[in-house]
């Protein structure tokens, strides 16, 4: 429907394939749960892997930590962003995109978030 490539890892969702995966066919987007990214974060910390194609990271199924999103941001210039969605909404139905002009920390508040809960003062 949008004219791209769909890639589906299979059942290699070990760091290592999924890193090579990553570097070989240069995805823009590529979504996954926290944990996976957690062990594609550690297994990139002991061997180089190109991350350089990659614009943004929706990511869901759990809470983003924090450390994850900043780690990402910070080593690769990767932007994970909070996911939020079901099958029957095909399926992500709200991500956590921050406002414009928002400071690096602000910007990871905001994705590491599944919604918004009204003014500034109430964010947390």
């Amino acid at each position: 429907m949008a004219g791209c490539d769909f890639l589906l890892t299979g059942r290699f969702l070990q760091a290592e394939p999924l890193c090579r995966m990553i570097e070989s066919c240069r995805p823009t987007v590529a979504a996954a749960v926290p944990t996976i990214w957690n062990s594609v974060l550690g297994y990139a910390e002991s061997m180089p892997v190109d991350f350089s194609s990659i614009r943004v990271v929706p990511c869901g199924g759990a809470a983003v930590p924090r450390s994850l999103a900043e780690q990402f941001l910070h080593k690769y210039g990767v932007r994970i962003v909070q996911g939020w969605g079901m099958t029957e909404t095909s399926p992500l139905a709200a991500m956590a995109h921050p406002p414009k002009n928002c400071t690096t920390d602000e910007e990871i508040n905001w994705t590491t978030k599944s919604g918004w809960r009204g003014s500034s003062s109430r964010r947390g």
